[in-house]
């Protein structure tokens, strides 16, 4: 049975159906749905409703769809839906998380395909948001960019079982130019694949580069540190400000203190091995088919200290005159090695020995433990281990002062 009737207003047309058909994919609509065509007063717009007991499981539309400036498809104005912006040139879906080859996206922009995710969310805090690239459905695996609002910052973080995983880059041809691994360790490969070193490059030519154009600037949160930049003599690299130190193992550290001078000693250093714990994973599929890592323990692995050969050990000089002054001590690093300062520029503490120092002495070792004093003469020996580059007036009382100097022990 079909009906139709058409009601006339000055607003508007309503034709309503009330109808008793199957549709050609075999959805039945029963005598009581009704649907509704409406009208506007210039007879251009409609509306269509379907009302009753009924419902269809597929339509399909064999035409386009033109939707006005700010209209919507969804639960209501207010809440999850499609709103088409056409005078922005806009498509904006709000209230909802919107995904694309999935069901189910967990995030605010989700995208699956063959297994990999991409995903754009919140990162719990306001302004704050994560963009990531991983496997469908794993958290455990992925590039995370996170833009930190309340610090200015974009974090880029790798992560592989949970933990922080390698971080590569690569050229087109799969070449790594760019390595940060799990421990933080950095390796940088020369762009040409031939060296293995770091290129660092300059838009000039030899004859055109300054002291102004830098290679590469070291600097602390208070500023600039030192440089590695060219000089006013084509093809001089400067190294701003430079000391060269030795690795070594010092045997007594009683009393040692920074700038304290060391002789070396005819012994090869030992190192303390070291350990870390790390977590170890295995993989494991999860009854959904999802392949997960779960940690099944740790594991001491050795942090390489005690895996480099250094050449010799030293101790705190106390012989004047010493061939053996090597240089000064210039503090212990995170793997245990000290440093000693041998060339280039630095402190030395100078005992007191009744004459004063200028600029341009020379300095070598004293029988005053850890110290230097004033060379007999401005010959350069097997025993000189600096130049001063401060004057001396010693005070009445005074025994021992710090002062600056370039080494010339190493």
């Amino acid at each position: 049975m079909k009906k139709i009737w058409y009601t006339l207003g000055s607003a508007f047309i309503v034709v309503a159906l009330i109808v008793a058909t199957a549709f050609s994919d075999g959805t039945y609509v029963s005598p009581q749905t009704i649907l509704n065509l409406v009208y506007d007063a210039t007879n251009t717009a409609i509306k269509a409703t379907i009302s009753g007991n009924a419902a269809l499981s597929a339509l399909t539309i064999a035409t386009s769809i033109t939707m006005s400036d700010d209209t919507w498809i969804g639960a209501s104005s207010s809440a999850t839906n499609i709103t088409f912006d056409t005078s922005a040139a806009e498509v904006e879906v709000v209230g909802a998380e919107f995904g694309v080859g999935t069901q189910t996206p967990d995030y605010a922009f989700e995208v699956n395909e063959n297994g990999g995710r991409f995903s754009v969310d919140n990162a719990g805090t306001v302004n704050d948001m994560v963009l990531t690239l991983a496997e469908a459905d794993n958290t455990s695996y992925g590039l995370k960019i996170w833009y930190d609002d309340s610090a200015g910052i974009v974090y880029f973080t790798q992560v592989y079982n949970n933990n922080a995983g390698d971080f590569i880059f690569r050229t087109k041809n799969g070449t790594e130019v760019f390595y940060i691994n799990a421990e933080q360790n950095i390796q940088v490969t020369s762009v040409d694949n031939t060296t293995g070193a770091l290129v660092v490059y300059i838009p000039a030519v030899q004859a055109s580069i300054t002291g102004a154009d830098i290679f590469t600037d070291y600097k602390s949160a208070t500023g600039s540190e030192a440089t590695v930049t060219g000089t006013a003599t084509p093809g001089v690299i400067a190294y701003n400000t430079f000391t060269g130190s030795h690795y070594s193992q010092v045997i007594d550290k009683t009393g040692i203190e920074t700038g304290m001078l060391l002789e070396a000693i005819d012994e090869k250093p030992v190192f303390e091995k070291r350990f870390k714990t790390v977590k170890k994973f295995k993989d494991e599929v999860q009854p959904n088919g999802e392949n997960i890592q779960v940690e099944i323990g740790e594991e001491q692995i050795s942090d390489g200290a005690s895996d480099k050969q250094q050449l010799f050990k030293s101790r705190i000089c106390t012989t004047k005159s010493s061939k053996a002054a090597i240089g000064v001590y210039g503090g212990t690093d995170n793997l245990g090695r000290d440093m000693i300062l041998s060339i280039g520029t630095g402190i030395v503490i100078v005992a007191n020995k009744g004459r004063d120092v200028e600029i341009g002495d020379f300095l070598e070792s004293s029988a005053t433990t850890g110290c230097v004093e004033l060379q007999n003469d401005g010959i350069y020996r097997n025993s000189t281990v600096a130049k001063a580059t401060q004057n001396i007036h010693w005070n009445i009382g005074e025994n021992k002062r710090t002062i600056s100097c370039v080494y010339l022990g190493g």
